[in-house]
């Protein structure tokens, strides 16, 4: 069937099936965004977010991740309760000092986003942007930046940091989300489908998500009722193939950038226990990074 012949079919039967599941026969026409290669992973990047780590705390998988990113999407799995990594934050906070700081604000602006306090919460993030200077985890600040900045009502702004976001890491789904939020309050519904579609596509199905889907529907049915389905479904079809071309365009992997270390002191890769640089670095759920061996004389 054609994808406006599906479109067609979900519109009519909206109030009849689950929001997400419905769009399903119309995601293989909806592109995949890109990913990012994990070929040149940069020790002092979040896997999570990908941005500079910001108090990092480090798995027993050897991974390490933001404080924030762990609390937020991990805590729960992980059977250890685990600290910050006192000795790689200290590396991350001497090296990166101007992204550190534009972290810090960035969690200042979740707080007050939290509290609704948008306006305080836009300077907030400005400010973060002006320390990132358009460094690594740009594409997290702009992506909450556009959230305090629809709900204040300042909707033109927020679809421009959303494009922004998208433009910088189109790999990241809460850019698109927040696009459609934007486009969604604008009141331009068919291209805030296509962002769902987009959201869905990459496997995206939170309750939040199936809201927005529904909300969204519902208006273009609406739409339809009056207007014509077929021309609502034309515009949707227009809509996402100008979005397939921009992925087309963009690649399917992207290379992500590699933060740059000037040198690292001795006393930074030194062991507290012996005094010398570490062999093979354990750092244990207090945070706390020791030499194997001087970790297994100490637990012995």
């Amino acid at each position: 069937m054609s994808f406006t012949s599906l479109m067609r079919n979900y519109l009519l039967g909206l109030q009849e099936c689950d929001p997400i599941e419905s769009l399903e026969p119309l995601l293989h026409f909806v592109p995949e965004v890109p990913v990012v290669s994990r070929e040149d992973t940069d020790p002092l990047l979040c896997g999570t977010c990908l941005c500079p780590l910001y108090e990092p705390v480090s798995l027993l998988s050897g991974e390490s991740v933001c404080r924030h990113c762990y609390t937020a999407t991990l805590k729960e799995k992980c059977e250890v309760a685990y600290s910050v990594n006192v000795c790689l934050a200290g590396v991350a906070e001497r090296h990166i000092s101007g992204t550190y700081k534009a972290m810090r604000l960035r969690l200042h602006g979740n707080e007050l986003t939290k509290e609704r306090k948008w306006s305080e919460a836009i300077s907030v993030y400005n400010e973060a942007l002006q320390q990132m200077e358009g460094g690594m985890g740009t594409h997290v600040i702009l992506s909450n930046l556009s959230l305090a900045e629809v709900s204040s009502g300042m909707l033109e702004e927020a679809l421009r940091d959303a494009d922004k976001c998208i433009k910088r890491a189109p790999f990241w789904m809460k850019g698109y989300y927040r696009r459609c939020s934007a486009l969604e309050k604008m009141g331009l519904k068919e291209e805030a489908l296509v962002m769902c579609l987009m959201v869905v596509r990459s496997g995206r199905k939170e309750a939040q998500v199936a809201q927005c889907i529904t909300r969204i529907g519902e208006d273009l049915l609406k739409k339809a009722r009056k207007d014509g389905i077929e021309s609502v479904c034309e515009m949707i079809w227009q809509h996402l193939c100008v979005e397939r071309e921009k992925v087309e365009r963009a690649g399917q992997v992207i290379k992500w950038h590699r933060l740059e270390i000037v040198s690292l002191s001795m006393e930074e890769m030194e062991c507290s226990l012996c005094c010398r640089l570490y062999y093979r670095p354990t750092t244990t759920p207090c945070g706390h990074t020791l030499c194997e061996p001087c970790l297994n004389r100490l637990t012995q």
